[in-house]
């Protein structure tokens, strides 16, 4: 039936195109959700749902936990290594992880403005032996590149590092991770070395 608005078949797609929800101008789909203004009445607040961990994600903090992790046990590794190209290796090691975990939490700043470790967030701290060393990076290197993570004595973190950055949005995140497992790699030969 026709009607000065248009027939009923358009009227229909009209609605259904109306109840679709809007899309920001990167074809990211917008979500809505009901919030009280400072008056007390309900409005909608928009948004942006990403394939990367949100600002206020705990998988984002989990991941920077595990990277604190990573640098306060490899720092009392350092301190307690028994030979001095150990501790000199874990030096150099530390300066570049340092830098390159400033830049990561930077960049993913710049994209997210900000994250929340929670009140409560406990690392965990390994005193662990040089033999002991080895098995502590592998855990580190399957947390950076693996799909799941393995169980382990040292608990690093519930989601492993690629599964949550591992998209085209994050190839700048995901290049910096590609530059700590090189730097990870060269120190497990350097510290292999008699």
């Amino acid at each position: 039936m026709n009607s000065r608005y248009g027939n009923e078949e358009n009227g229909n797609a009209n609605n259904e195109r109306n109840n679709q929800k809007p899309k920001n101008l990167n074809n990211e789909l917008i979500e809505e959700e009901l919030v009280l203004n400072n008056n007390g009445k309900k409005g909608k607040q928009l948004l942006n749902i990403r394939e990367s961990p949100s600002a206020n994600d705990n998988k984002i903090a989990d991941i920077i936990l595990a990277m604190f992790q990573i640098q306060e046990t490899l720092r009392v590794s350092h301190f307690l290594s028994e030979k001095k190209s150990d501790h000199e290796t874990l030096d150099k090691f530390l300066k570049k992880f340092n830098k390159k975990m400033d830049k990561f939490i930077e960049v993913w700043m710049g994209k997210h403005e900000k994250f929340d470790l929670g009140k409560n967030s406990q690392i965990n701290i390994y005193q662990i032996t040089k033999n002991e060393l080895f098995d502590y990076l592998n855990i580190v290197l399957e947390f950076l590149t693996g799909d799941s993570m393995t169980n382990s004595v040292y608990k690093l973190s519930k989601y492993p590092l690629k599964n949550i950055m591992n998209n085209k949005k994050n190839v700048d995140l995901m290049s910096i991770r590609d530059d700590i497992v090189k730097n990870i790699n060269r120190m497990i030969y350097r510290l292999r070395l008699k």
